[in-house]
C-alpha cells in the first residue's frame, strides 16, 4: 500500500493537494489490493510534482486547474454542483463518505457527500452494475473515476482537455495501484469518435455507458458530443443485444437575448448550447438516441450550491461563484437536469 508519509514528505500536509492524496488512501486503499510503492524520487512528493505541472500548464488549460481542493480542505478532488438532497431511489451505500465516514474536513462533507451522490445518481440513470465499461469524459482530478472503480466495480477509461487536471488524476491513480482498472487520457470529449481507437486497451473494448458529469455545457458543442458518443458506443465491437447507454449531469440555460449576450463573452459556455429540455432532447435523437430520461434535478442542486460557496470562509472568488451560480438559477432560469438515453436499435 502506498505510504501516505512517503506522498507527503519534505511537508506538513499544509497543502490541500498533499493532504488529497493521504484523504485518498482512507477512502479508497481497502478497495484496493496489495500496493507496491515505488522508491521517492529526487522530484519531490507527488502533490509537488503536480503543482509544478499545474504552473507550466497554465496557460494551456483556462477554466481548469486544482484551485477547487480549496473547497474541500483536500478532503476530495470533486468539482461538480453536487445533489444537496438525499433520493431514495440513490443507493448512497456506494458513496465512500456517507459508507465509511472516512473523508476529512468535517466542515466539508456537506460537499464531499453532495458531489459523490451525484457520481451515484448518474451512474444509477446510466444503470451501471459491476464489471460495466465506462468512458468517463470529463473526470477532473480523477474523484468520480475512483468511486466508479473501487465502490462499482468498474472498468474505467476517462478523457479530460487539461494537461493539469491528468496530472494530478494518474498520480491519485498510480498512488491508489488502480492503473490496471482506470486509465486516464487526455483530448477533447467531442472528438471520441475520431480518438476511441487509440484510447481502448484493446481492440474489442468497447464502452457499454459513457458518462459526462457536469461537463458537457463547456464543450464545444454538446450536439457534437453526443454524435461522437455515439459512435464510440456503436464501434465494430459492441453487442445488439446490449445497446450503449449516455447519461450526463447538464446545466440547460435557455436561448434568450440575455443568454446569448452573456454566453458570447464566456468561451468556455458556448452560445451553441443554449435551449431548452425540448432542444436538448431533439439534439440526443438526431445524434441516435431513444429512451431519453430527462430529471430536473435544479432544486437539489442549486439552494445547497450557492448556500455552500456563499458562506464559504475561503478566497473571495468562491462567494463570487456562488452568486453566480444564484444568478443562473433565478435570473437566467437555468435548469440543471440527470438525463439518460440508450443507442437506438437496428432497423
Amino acid at each position: 500500500m502506498a505510504d501516505p508519509a512517503l506522498m507527503a514528505q519534505g511537508d506538513t500536509l499544509d497543502h490541500p493537494l498533499a493532504r488529497l492524496l493521504v484523504s485518498d488512501q482512507a477512502r479508497y486503499a481497502s478497495q484496493t489490493g496489495p500496493c507496491v510503492t515505488s522508491e521517492p524520487t529526487d522530484a519531490g512528493p507527488i502533490w509537488q510534482q503536480s503543482t509544478d505541472k499545474q504552473a507550466s500548464n497554465h496557460a494551456k488549460d483556462g477554466l481548469y486547474g486544482l484551485d477547487h481542493v480549496e473547497l474541500s480542505a483536500g478532503a476530495t478532488g470533486f468539482m461538480n454542483v453536487g445533489l444537496w438532497v438525499p433520493r431514495p431511489d440513490i443507493d448512497e451505500t456506494r458513496a465512500v463518505s456517507s459508507n465509511e465516514g472516512t473523508v476529512s474536513g468535517g466542515e466539508c462533507q456537506p460537499l464531499v457527500r453532495a458531489c459523490e451522490r451525484m457520481v451515484c445518481a448518474v451512474a444509477h440513470a446510466a444503470g451501471v452494475q459491476r464489471g460495466t465499461r465506462v468512458l468517463d469524459c470529463g473526470y477532473g482530478l480523477g474523484d468520480q473515476c475512483l468511486l466508479l472503480a473501487t465502490k462499482f466495480g468498474c472498468g474505467v477509461i476517462g478523457l479530460t482537455k487539461s494537461p493539469v487536471q491528468a496530472a494530478v488524476a494518474r498520480d491519485r491513480v498510480a498512488a491508489l495501484c488502480l492503473s490496471n482498472r482506470v486509465v486516464l487520457a487526455e483530448g477533447d470529449a467531442v472528438t471520441i469518435d475520431v480518438a476511441w481507437p487509440a484510447l481502448a486497451p484493446s481492440p474489442d473494448w468497447t464502452p457499454d455507458v459513457v458518462l459526462s458529469i457536469d461537463s458537457a455545457y463547456h464543450y464545444q458543442t454538446r450536439a457534437r458530443f453526443f454524435a461522437a458518443a455515439h459512435a464510440a458506443l456503436t464501434s465494430a465491437s459492441s453487442s445488439p443485444a446490449r445497446p450503449g447507454r449516455l447519461a450526463l449531469a447538464d446545466l440547460i440555460v435557455p436561448s434568450t437575448f440575455a443568454t446569448r449576450t452573456l454566453f458570447s463573452w464566456i468561451p468556455a459556455l458556448p452560445v451553441a448550447n443554449l435551449g431548452s429540455i425540448d432542444d436538448y432532447v431533439l439534439h440526443l435523437d438526431r445524434a441516435g438516441f431513444e429512451a431519453i430520461e430527462v430529471q430536473d434535478v435544479t432544486d437539489a442542486v442549486f439552494p445547497g450550491l450557492t448556500t455552500y460557496l456563499c458562506a464559504f470562509p475561503g478566497a473571495r472568488k468562491w462567494r463570487v461563484a456562488g452568486w453566480m451560480w444564484w444568478a443562473f438559477w433565478k435570473a437566467l432560469a437555468a435548469r440543471y437536469v440527470i438525463v439518460s438515453a440508450t443507442v437506438k436499435k437496428s432497423v
